[in-house]
């Protein structure tokens, strides 16, 4: 869990909803710019948790 804080020192808690498994080690490796080739596929995997949350969310897109 991350925790950050704003200027009136109102704290936020952060936990993860689940991970994304990417073939790139850092976000200085993704193509960048007009033109770049965008052809690298990843994986966004969801906690089971959380699962729910996303029914029906083709709706939304």
């Amino acid at each position: 869990m991350q925790e950050f804080f704003v200027e009136d020192q109102t704290m936020f808690s952060f936990q993860p909803i689940g991970h994304v498994h990417s073939p790139y080690k850092s976000a200085q490796e993704v193509p960048k710019g007009l033109g770049a080739k965008h052809d690298a596929e990843g994986i966004l995997e969801i906690l089971p948790q959380f699962e729910p949350g996303l029914i029906d969310i083709e709706g939304f897109s």
